[in-house]
């Protein structure tokens, strides 16, 4: 059983997926952060009990791949900055060492690998995703690429790699669907870079806030805290997701707001649901959904600092209303409509949904 740690971890983690060479590793190399290799938590290839295909093992199986061992560095490198990880060679597929990773100096780790979504939720319920990207690119492209980079590093003989190349193009579609059903955001090259520079400039800004002295505290970006927290029921067989506008607002979000003094996150989404739906929640009821840091929805320029509990599910939707300061509730689909993106607040739209069909997904 995992035993969560104390204190809040002073980096976190950005998960990086996408079809074997796709450019994930160029991706990371371009964005300046600390890159650790999730292909360095294969299993050895004599070991019992691999997948196999095409008359090797299958490597695109997560089952040939140790994920505990790859989320328990993750962890530690979140809270202590540095871990010893494996170094495993693709062409002799086997560990031939270890090393020390360190990450020291930066607010953002990338951990990047095809098995990535695999560690989605639990990096997630622990408190240390950034974000999680799925590069998408077309799969004839990628399947070129893939191949001359194969061929370059002699990772396997040619008519392997021909056949495997192409049977992984024929499934990257479905590939990159399910990676994205797992809470990833689905990106193409340059808006996925462009993702991660933003990603850094938050945190970064974060930690400057957080030691900045008070006579320079107007150099960094103004930060609000708050805690909110997400209802979900199903409505004519689909999952909906609660959303409450503000008097005086035009986004949508999760209903909650600022702690007051010495208030912990739990209880003030406690306290301020019960202010602005009149409900009483049992705060053990309610499960920490992720921490996240966005752009404000309605402060231009300020930086929103946030916890969001999952509470449980709804079965009597018509018993939200709106009171004290909200003007509206309104359910949503968890797959929002095109339509109605624009109504929703950037915590909601990129955050909260992906985070919770990734946990509906893993429970269904």
């Amino acid at each position: 059983m995992h035993r969560p740690r104390t204190g809040a971890p002073a980096r976190r983690i950005v998960l990086l997926s996408g079809p074997s060479g796709s450019g994930k590793g160029r991706l990371a190399e371009h964005s300046g952060l600390p890159v650790l290799n999730l292909d360095d938590f294969y299993r050895d290839g004599d070991e019992e009990g691999l997948p196999s295909a095409f008359g090797i093992v299958d490597w695109d199986d997560p089952a040939s791949w140790r994920a505990g061992d790859a989320l328990a560095a993750l962890e530690t490198l979140c809270y202590e900055g540095a871990v010893e990880v494996p170094t495993y060679s693709i062409s002799q597929s086997r560990r031939t060492g270890t090393r020390i990773f360190s990450a020291e100096e930066s607010p953002l780790v990338i951990a990047e690998g095809i098995f990535a979504a695999e560690l989605v939720t639990a990096v997630a319920e622990r408190g240390l995703l950034a974000d999680a990207i799925v590069l998408d690119r077309p799969a004839a492209l990628v399947f070129a690429l893939r191949f001359v980079r194969d061929v370059r590093q002699a990772r396997k003989p040619i008519p392997t790699l021909v056949r495997r190349g192409l049977a992984l193009a024929r499934s990257q579609g479905r590939d990159v669907d399910a990676w994205a059903g797992a809470g990833m955001r689905r990106l193409a090259l340059r808006p996925a870079l462009a993702r991660l520079g933003g990603l850094e400039c938050l945190w970064e800004a974060d930690a400057r806030s957080a030691t900045v002295e008070p006579a320079r505290s107007r150099e960094t970006p103004p930060t609000i805290t708050v805690s909110a927290v997400c209802f979900y029921g199903k409505s004519q067989g689909e999952w909906q997701v609660l959303g409450v506008r503000k008097r005086g607002t035009e986004k949508f979000m999760q209903p909650g707001g600022k702690p007051e003094a010495g208030e912990t996150p739990l209880d003030c989404a406690v306290r301020e649901i019960h202010e602005e739906l009149n409900l009483r929640l049992d705060p053990e009821k309610l499960t920490h959904l992720g921490h996240f840091q966005t752009a404000a929805a309605n402060e231009a320029g300020t930086l929103l600092i946030s916890d969001v509990f999952l509470a449980p599910e709804v079965a009597s939707p018509e018993e939200f209303t709106a009171h004290a300061e909200i003007e509206e509730v309104r359910w949503f689909p968890i797959h929002v409509r095109p339509g109605e993106a624009h109504l929703l607040a950037p915590l909601f739209r990129d955050e909260v949904l992906p985070r919770l069909r990734a946990k509906l997904n893993a429970a269904h």
